[in-house]
């Protein structure tokens, strides 16, 4: 019994390196979890608001919108109160509910890469480089709307993907699906089948395919069926806090963001996608495969993005000089990486803004030597910029281009329709973390490029720069989840320990909404939640005699404990303190 036991281990032990898919992702993701607990009961980020929503729902068994919801959670909810009823409502069991969809959501990634023609190790560095990325590996221990959304997005482009090969209709029908419920966690969602659209109408007027009317009808369908349920919903799904702001005063503001955004934006796909960046750039160097044109285009972008990065702060030093007045907001934009100051990655840290420290940052800065992450990621944005110069998008002429490929024209028109939604005038504010919806179609065609010219270094040069971004996710995440495990055992020390009452402390920005938002609402008559700050003491703060923090001194405060918590970053001990007003 134990021999047949050993051999079926062996088989698939065989199976899950020479053929599988998803147990190597499974049992990456396992080991995470194992090095990095998802145990806690801390609130991270703003998933305190999508807490409260699965809290609700659980209770009285029907959804109701939280006030400061702008997202439709719908799916989500009804997944993490699945995972509730079975286990308990916990953060503990909301944050394994998204780590589950963070694997799924590898798998997708690496069925589509198998789908475009990736060999099987791409495929999965391809999934394990997304999967492992900082930001995203941060949001898979909390219940943001992130992970979720990204799954079932990639989901739906992986069945647009196959159907592209034979224009199969019930391929189409299931993409748009899935689309749809992508919308149900987050309006973006319809991103993806858009694109699609966009993919066939294009199609169709280069004459590469027929598109009938029940291929259209096909796609159409189910998005009529999602705003339909949608509108029937809309009582329950509407919240007091709009998604889009009015431009009021903003308007310097706007143009000099909507002049920054598209290297921004590229930037940071090129962080993403730095290891398959590098390896690609080197092959280009290598093999002489840019012509002038393409090397100007190239040169072109990266020093016009660099004078735009430093332009807010050109202009402060022009307007100080000239007018002799000093204009202070141009100097809140960075003018390097990270170049999104209210992002997930902040320095070399992960969301430390939520401490309420004097200056929130992280324990640990690289200062300087994010100059050379940031001409590493503009070069890869560049290279991107080139890409996309290099397509033919409507000719209806045959060319080598890669836009010649629907799979490929798809994923152009997927991950360009993803960096245009994020900016928006009438959006306050744009973070790192929006424009992961673009990450998973660029990352795709990025290795479809290096599968087009392999060498049998790539793959070991690749892993090699997977495994370093997976090292600094792993540090930064530890710490991440460390401190606000530190944090939340400092506030539940206080209520137990001390019997202070939540409205008199003031934690970190999770903690604060999660026991103080309801009589916040009812103190300040505001169900909104940009009015976060009316007490001028921190959001959703009602009273700061103690205050959670991690840097001293603090004036008119003496710490009365010390909570201590070990960090990757730096491998070293640190604290939490606990302040109480003299």
């Amino acid at each position: 019994m134990l021999q047949i036991s050993n051999g079926k281990l062996k088989r698939l032990a065989n199976y899950a390196v020479h053929h599988s898919i998803v147990l190597p992702l499974a049992a990456l993701l396992g080991i995470i979890v194992l090095l990095i607990s998802p145990v806690g009961e801390s609130p991270l980020n703003d998933d305190w608001i999508y807490a409260k929503t699965v809290q609700q729902l659980v209770n009285t068994g029907q959804y109701q919108a939280h006030p400061y919801l702008n997202a439709t959670l719908i799916a989500q909810a009804y997944w993490g109160a699945f995972f509730c009823k079975l286990f308990g409502f916990s953060f503990t069991t909301l944050r394994c509910s998204t780590l589950v969809l963070s694997c799924i959501h590898g798998w997708g990634i690496a069925r589509c890469g198998l789908v475009i023609g990736l060999s099987r190790p791409l495929a999965l560095l391809s999934a394990t480089m997304v999967m492992t990325n900082p930001i995203i590996l941060g949001l898979s221990y909390s219940f943001m709307t992130d992970i979720p959304f990204l799954t079932l997005s990639t989901l739906s482009g992986l069945f647009f993907l196959k159907a592209l090969r034979k224009l199969s209709t019930s391929l189409i029908f299931l993409g748009s699906l899935l689309g749809g419920a992508a919308f149900f966690v987050r309006q973006f969602g319809l991103i993806v089948p858009l694109a699609f659209a966009l993919t066939l109408a294009i199609l169709h007027y280069r004459r590469d395919v027929r598109v009938t009317v029940k291929t259209w009808l096909s796609l159409i369908a189910p998005l009529v069926s999602v705003l339909t349920v949608y509108l029937m919903l809309s009582s329950v799904l509407s919240s007091d806090t709009p998604i889009l702001e009015p431009i009021g005063n903003r308007l310097w503001m706007i143009l000099i963001e909507a002049i920054r955004y598209l290297p921004i934006s590229l930037s940071y796909g090129g962080l993403f996608l730095m290891p398959l960046g590098i390896v690609r750039f080197w092959q280009i160097v290598k093999k002489k495969l840019w012509s002038r044109q393409e090397w100007l285009i190239f040169s072109s972008f990266c020093t016009s993005s660099l004078f735009i990065f430093a332009l807010p702060h050109i202009l402060y030093g022009l307007g100080k000089a000239v007018r002799h007045h000093e204009a202070a907001w141009l100097l809140m934009y960075p003018y390097r990486m990270p170049l999104l100051p209210l992002g997930m990655l902040l320095d070399f840290g992960l969301g430390h803004v939520q401490l309420l420290n004097p200056i929130p940052r992280p324990e640990l800065q690289i200062g300087d030597w994010w100059w050379l992450i940031t001409i590493l990621s503009l070069s890869v944005g560049g290279l991107l910029w080139v890409m996309a110069w290099k397509q033919r998008w409507i000719s209806k002429t045959k060319s080598k281009s890669q836009a010649a490929n629907p799979q490929v024209l798809f994923l152009w028109m997927w991950g360009g329709l993803g960096l245009l939604s994020v900016y928006n005038p009438w959006r306050l504010i744009v973070t790192d973390r929006y424009l992961l919806i673009a990450f998973v179609p660029l990352t795709l065609l990025m290795a479809a490029e290096l599968k087009r010219s392999a060498h049998r270094w790539t793959i070991k040069w690749i892993t090699v720069g997977v495994g370093l971004i997976l090292s600094v996710s792993l540090m930064l995440t530890q710490d991440y989840m460390a401190w606000n495990t530190a944090a939340s055992a400092a506030q539940q020390r206080l209520m137990t320990t001390y019997r202070v009452s939540p409205a008199l402390i003031a934690g970190t920005d999770p903690l604060n909404g999660w026991y103080n938002s309801t009589t916040y609402m009812q103190r300040y008559n505001t169900r909104s939640w940009w009015n976060l700050n009316m007490s001028g003491k921190g959001a959703w703060v009602l009273d700061d005699q103690y205050v959670i923090a991690s840097v001293e001194p603090r004036i008119g405060y003496e710490v009365i404990e010390r909570l201590p918590y070990f960090s990757w970053l730096g491998w070293q001990e640190r604290a939490i303190l606990i302040f109480r007003r003299r």
